[in-house]
């Protein structure tokens, strides 16, 4: 305060929507990012995107709820960008997100490599290692590591982890040769980022199959349930329509009431599925579907209320003339 770094302290209670502080807290945060970015960009560590020749740059966008970073697609700028997350991870203890959910590691010399806080193991649920309480004192993936055969030390991580994990990591393939660890995004087998894969990511919660729009807000069987709550269905052909091609027919065939729970219950189904892959939060569905109806109570509430308060407007005359003028 005022130039004078004071004491910590810890929050006893939240802040409702609205209070004043609110929006100061929100800058306090964000203006940090928002600087990490703008002196990468004036260093031509990142370059940007501009929507047209002779257009602005823009590096990113802030928003209450989170922010948009917008760079080229290749190697240099993604480590540039995770060093700047975790500066910012660092000071204000605010995850990464997506970006960091859907980043791994790809093993070289391991040097780089945290064994148990790093996710680097393809084929576990969240690509960490977890092991069994006796090698708390190895650190480094390398230590795993026999750098001159470059083979995988199966003594020490049969020793230190679980039968399924040392079999995970031993079928990791090594170089023959001596390579520095990279990072790679996992959302491709390439490593390589897609918008297409970044969408797979947001989406994933039921890994009974591949992820898209049909599956997550109709075929799922979780979202079955909701809709069969809800007293929500459609013909059976509707079961192998497009996602668009089902949405019409819902709106087509339902009245505004219907087509207003549909929308909610979209907007619901589709928050929830986000919680569930940056906090791992996972509601039951008799409780999304109380939501959904909770929700639209109070908005009719308010709208009976307004419509009360509503007074006829009449036009200025001048008082003066008689009233049958």
């Amino acid at each position: 305060m005022n130039d004078i770094e004071g004491d910590s302290f810890k929050p006893s209670r939240g802040i409702r929507q609205g209070d004043p502080l609110s929006p100061y807290l929100f800058l306090l945060c964000s203006e940090g990012l928002s600087t990490i970015m703008r002196l990468a960009v004036e260093s031509r560590s990142l370059r940007g995107v501009t929507i047209c020749r002779r257009g602005p740059m823009i590096s990113h966008l802030m928003f209450a709820n989170g922010c948009i970073l917008f760079e080229e697609v290749v190697e240099r700028a993604v480590v540039v960008i995770m060093e700047g997350l975790k500066e910012h991870e660092a000071c204000s203890r605010q995850s990464k997100g997506l970006l960091k959910s859907g980043m791994c590691w790809r093993v070289g010399s391991g040097s780089r490599i945290s064994i148990w806080n790093d996710v680097w193991v393809p084929g576990l649920e969240d690509g960490r290692l977890h092991g069994n309480g006796l090698g708390q004192h190895y650190n480094l993936v390398s230590a795993l590591l026999d750098q001159y055969s470059r083979e995988w030390k199966e003594e020490i991580i049969t020793h230190i982890m679980s039968a399924d994990e040392a079999s995970k990591v031993l079928s990791i393939p090594l170089s023959c040769h001596w390579l520095e660890d990279k990072q790679a995004w996992r959302g491709e087998s390439s490593g390589e980022y897609s918008v297409q894969s970044e969408y797979k990511l947001l989406l994933a919660e039921c890994t009974q199959e591949d992820e898209s729009l049909e599956h997550a807000f109709r075929d799922c069987q979780a979202v079955k349930e909701i809709w069969s709550m809800l007293d929500i269905s459609w013909p059976t052909e509707m079961s192998c329509a497009s996602y668009k091609q089902w949405m019409d027919w819902l709106f087509m065939n339902s009245s505004s009431d219907l087509c207003r729970i549909i929308i909610y219950a979209i907007w619901v189904i589709w928050s929830d599925r986000n919680k569930h892959v940056h906090e791992r939060k996972i509601k039951q569905n008799i409780d999304m579907v109380r939501f959904i109806v909770s929700y639209l109570k109070e908005l009719e509430a308010i709208k009976s209320h307004l419509s009360a308060r509503c007074v006829q407007q009449e036009r200025w005359r001048d008082v003066s003339l008689p009233t049958n003028q």
